[in-house]
C-alpha cells in the first residue's frame, strides 16, 4: 500500500461491513466519515487503487472552521449549492447535512463522479465546467479548483459566467497573485482565513 494510503488508514476508520458489501457488488470502496462513506480507496475490477489516484480525500476541517467567518462576511448558506470540481462531493454532503441546502456537483474526473454517485442524496455529474452552460444557484462552492484552470483558454470568460450565474461564490484556495488579479476584476476579495469570496 502507498504511503498516502497508509496515512488514510491511520486517520480514518473503515466501515468493514460497507466495504465488503461494495466489494461484492464490485462498486467503489470508501472511508467511513461520520455516517457517510466517503472515498479514499476505490475498487476497480477487484483491485484497490492507491489513494494518490484520488485527489478528493480532503479534510472538512478548514470549511467547518471558516463557516462562522464566512457568515460574518455575508455568506448565507440557504437554498441551492453547486460545487465545481466536487470530487466525491464531501463538501456538498456537509453543506446539505448542516444547512439543509439542495446540493449538486460537477467534476471532470470520471472515477470521482462514480464514487460520488455511490450515494443517492447528492447528484454529481461528469462535466468540464469550463465549457458547460452554467446554472443559477444561491451559492457556488469550489475547493482547490480555480488554480487548475487559471492558465487555460477561456478562464476569464468562465469567471465572468460564474458571477452571472451565482448569487454568492466561495472558493477555498491559497492566495495566488495571478489568480487574485483575475478574480478581483469580477468583484472577488480574498479573506485572511483562506477564501476568495464574492457576495
Amino acid at each position: 500500500m502507498s504511503l498516502l494510503g497508509r496515512f488514510f488508514k491511520q486517520r480514518r476508520t473503515l466501515d468493514y461491513r460497507a466495504k465488503e458489501q461494495l466489494r461484492q457488488e464490485n462498486k467503489p470502496i470508501g472511508w467511513a466519515m461520520g455516517d457517510k462513506i466517503i472515498c479514499g480507496i476505490v475498487l476497480k475490477n477487484g483491485e484497490e487503487l492507491a489513494a494518490e489516484h484520488f485527489y478528493f480525500s480532503r479534510s472538512l476541517k478548514p470549511l467547518k472552521q471558516a463557516i462562522p467567518k464566512l457568515q460574518k462576511d455575508g455568506i448565507r448558506f440557504k437554498g441551492t449549492v453547486i460545487e465545481h470540481g466536487c470530487g466525491c462531493a464531501k463538501f456538498l454532503h456537509y453543506l446539505k447535512d448542516r444547512f439543509g441546502m439542495q446540493a449538486k456537483g460537477y467534476d471532470v474526473y470520471q472515477p470521482a463522479v462514480h464514487v460520488a454517485n455511490t450515494f443517492d442524496d447528492v447528484p454529481v455529474f461528469e462535466r468540464n465546467t469550463l465549457e458547460m452552460e452554467l446554472e443559477n444557484c444561491d451559492l457556488l462552492f469550489m475547493s482547490s479548483y480555480l488554480p487548475h484552470l487559471l492558465h487555460l483558454d477561456g478562464f476569464e470568460n468562465y469567471v465572468s459566467r460564474l458571477v452571472q450565474s451565482s448569487k454568492q461564490i466561495i472558493a477555498m484556495d491559497r492566495y495566488e497573485e495571478d489568480l487574485f488579479k483575475v478574480l478581483e476584476k469580477y468583484g472577488f476579495r480574498y479573506t485572511d482565513y483562506g477564501f476568495y469570496i464574492k457576495s
